[in-house]
């Protein structure tokens, strides 16, 4: 019976913390700004306060501009060997510039503001009277040299904080496999800092608890960044002894835009009793005179009225994007209806993404106090729009549904919990999308092959194979042989120059690669299997899975026009044999892309039916053991046919407070579980808490467990 637990051992240290908690006098001290040499020091009245550094006092891991200390009723919160800071430090942010300035002013009776300049780089730290947040904001008119990139590292104490996300915690680690930032436990499972990234906007806060303090950062609507929606980036890293919350205002790691400059970027870091943050409320920034900083008054909002041929399988975003800014919205299932507001003023291009595919571009104007109203419009640049005789996988502009597409943004290529890179050939009419690779590397999974069979009527004439990736690695991209026809050489895309494929990201470039195959290149018999062969090619790259290597969004054989609206539809049926060799014959092929972030779009086409990729059930169960009254509903919040994500509904419906345990059906195997323990016996998931969620009081409903799942 497999068994697990999510969150790392740390009994002793909850204990400790409880025990701190249970000490720390509740009275607040005084709202105030107060100074000394080397600090300035501010109370916010509300438990939290924090101290930043005036002066350089020599020490390579400190800096002025940084905060050097957090307490929050009476602990320190603050790691002492390191200061919070930018990047590495104010005074290590442009080449040849180290002088930095700190000062502060109280803004009225109510606000404080601590202005940092560092070269081109002012930074603001900001508190408000009775709030227990670090209200933050970064503005800068040329990117930081030394760098190329803009974060804020809150350095925490890990022992006041133990439970954070398990892809970045590196508690237990025994070995390094890439580059110095990726690591292995000893049962194979990977962890590291970039797999506690998401997509931009999927969330809006992370961070830290012990499950009576959390400490978050929680973002603005990140018009200052870069990468637009879908883009991912490292958040967290829990070491043995230091807890980091690293806010992205833009990042150099899978990057596929400029950056932005000359715009005031905003986040808060907020502390709380373990609950997670809500709303925040920066309207007062209005008048803290703040760089860069724009009012409501200088915002307008774009409204859509619906968006046509949209796919009901698939969530759309609509982007917006400039050289200046960057926002999203979402658009209404049932009518595409979409509006977006506070945006600066000024001219943007409108991007439609279906799931991460680009289909749909226009221009679209922002006035400032006005709403741009836009008609209905039609999607015309879907490729599942296309006939196909097969197609694998989905354009939606991702890898998921493929195999161990469900995997990659949460862990190495190399861990454990992956299926075998390399599967069986796949023989279209009986193989599913996840027998497909989501990923092609030149070392691991080389020259992978693909068996169908075509009718007479399509023996006869060319086609068109295409193949969509969603990144690329060292200027890998796809060439393909049908038989004994083998293609050209496709151009080179244009993609991030960083890791992407290990680091936790498939977000690169969309783009599609097209090749006219000629009817001299199938079989003759229609009762023949075709064997095509698809390669990742390129002259650069190293070895196994930093060999060049691409993500694959979805390939197809598009159905020749002659034959769309006849009958002509192929037979296929099990199993094959081994590959045809290739060489010879050129061909012709090329390539379309579509930017993932929210700047472009273009694409080629591409055919039919797509499946699924996201669907939601439930189901419920009683515990079968534990509180008296105590229930559990399996609710399925994300679902990709080979595996889904799912969360627990707790509820205490009794009069009393329980410790619980329950038990419910699940379909698969688990793996991974957060925020309690559990076994699995066949469809029998059990669960307990963990320290701080073990208990529910009478009436009580908690929804902070949670797991994933193979079929």
């Amino acid at each position: 019976m497999p068994t697990g637990t999510s969150l790392h051992n740390c009994a002793t240290k909850c204990l400790a913390v409880l025990f701190v908690f249970l000490l720390i006098p509740q009275a607040y001290a005084q709202f105030g700004l107060s100074s000394s040499t080397d600090f300035y020091t501010i109370d916010t009245g509300a438990g939290l306060v924090f101290k930043v550094r005036r002066t350089d006092n020599g020490v390579s891991t400190q800096s002025a501009g940084d905060i050097a200390s957090l307490t929050y009723n009476g602990t320190e919160y603050q790691n002492q060997s390191r200061g919070s800071q930018i990047n590495s430090g104010f005074d290590w942010l442009y080449d040849g510039v180290s002088a930095v300035s700190v000062s502060a002013i109280t803004v009225g009776s109510d606000y404080i503001k601590v202005t940092v300049n560092a070269g081109n780089l002012t930074h603001y730290y900001m508190a408000r009277r009775g709030y227990p947040h670090i209200y933050m904001g970064t503005w800068f008119s040329a990117e930081p040299s030394v760098h190329g990139q803009v974060r804020y590292i809150m350095r925490l104490d890990e022992g006041l904080l133990p439970y954070s996300p398990e892809p970045s915690d590196l508690r237990g680690v025994v070995s390094t496999i890439e580059s110095g930032d990726i690591f292995a436990l000893a049962n194979g499972e990977t962890r590291s800092k970039h797999y506690s990234g998401e997509r931009l906007k999927d969330w809006q806060f992370f961070g830290a608890n012990s499950g009576y303090v959390g400490m978050w950062f929680v973002r603005d609507n990140q018009e200052g960044g870069s990468g637009g929606p879908f883009y991912r980036s490292l958040k967290m890293q829990t070491t043995d002894s230091n807890q980091e919350l690293t806010y992205i205002v833009n990042y150099a790691q899978a990057q596929t835009e400029a950056y932005r400059t000359g715009i005031l970027n905003s986040y808060t870091f907020v502390v709380t009793n373990g609950s997670e943050p809500g709303t925040i409320d920066t309207t007062w920034f209005e008048n803290m005179n703040l760089l860069g900083y724009v009012g409501d008054s200088g915002r307008g909002r774009v409204a859509g009225v619906g968006i046509n041929n949209r796919d009901s399988n698939y969530e759309y975003t609509v982007g917006f994007a400039n050289a200046q800014a960057q926002y999203w919205v979402g658009a209404n299932a049932d009518t595409g209806y979409f509006s977006r507001d506070k945006m600066r003023a000024g001219n943007y291009t409108l991007t439609v993404y279906k799931n991460e595919m680009a289909v749909h571009t226009q221009e679209v104007s922002v006035n400032a106090g006005e709403t741009t109203v836009l008609n209905t419009f039609t999607i015309s640049d879907d490729p599942s729009d296309d006939i196909a005789v097969w197609r694998i996988g989905d354009w939606d502009g991702s890898p998921q549904e493929l195999l161990n597409g469900d995997k990659v943004a949460s862990m190495h290529p190399s861990d454990v919990r992956m299926a075998n890179w390399d599967p069986a050939n796949y023989i279209v009419g009986s193989s599913s999308a996840s027998d497909f690779p989501a990923y092609m590397w030149k070392d691991v999974n080389n020259s992978h092959l693909v068996y169908f069979k075509l009718s007479p009527a399509q023996l006869a004439l060319p086609h068109t194979v295409r193949v969509g990736i969603t990144t690329a690695y060292a200027n890998a991209r796809p060439k393909i042989s049908v038989n004994n026809w083998t293609s050209s050489n496709p151009g080179i895309s244009t993609q991030p120059k960083t890791r992407t494929l290990t680091t936790g990201s498939y977000r690169g470039n969309n783009v599609t690669y097209s090749f006219d195959v000629p009817a001299s290149a199938w079989q003759q018999n229609s009762g023949d299997w075709n064997t095509l062969t698809i390669t990742a090619i390129s002259g650069s790259g190293g070895s196994q899975y930093l060999s060049a290597g691409y993500s694959v969004d979805s390939l197809d054989l598009l159905e020749n026009p002659n034959l769309i609206g006849t009958s002509s539809s192929s037979s296929s049926s099990s199993s094959s044999s081994s590959s045809s060799s290739s060489s010879s014959n050129s061909s012709s092929s090329s390539s379309s892309s579509s930017s993932s972030n929210s700047t472009s779009s273009s694409s080629s086409s591409s055919s039919s039916s797509s499946s699924s990729s996201s669907s939601s059930s439930s189901s419920s169960t009683s515990s079968s053991s534990g509180g008296s009254g105590v229930t559990a509903t399996v609710n399925i919040n994300n679902d990709w046919g080979s595996g889904y994500c799912a969360g627990l509904v707790l509820k205490n419906s009794g009069s009393t407070s329980q410790t619980w345990q329950v038990s419910v059906q699940v379909q698969g195997q688990i793996s991974n579980l957060w925020n309690g323990s559990w076994s699995q016996s066949g469809s029998t998931l059990t669960v307990s808490g963990v320290a701080w969620n073990a208990i529910l009081d009478a009436g009580e409903t908690d929804t902070s467990v949670g797991f994933c799942a193979n079929r």
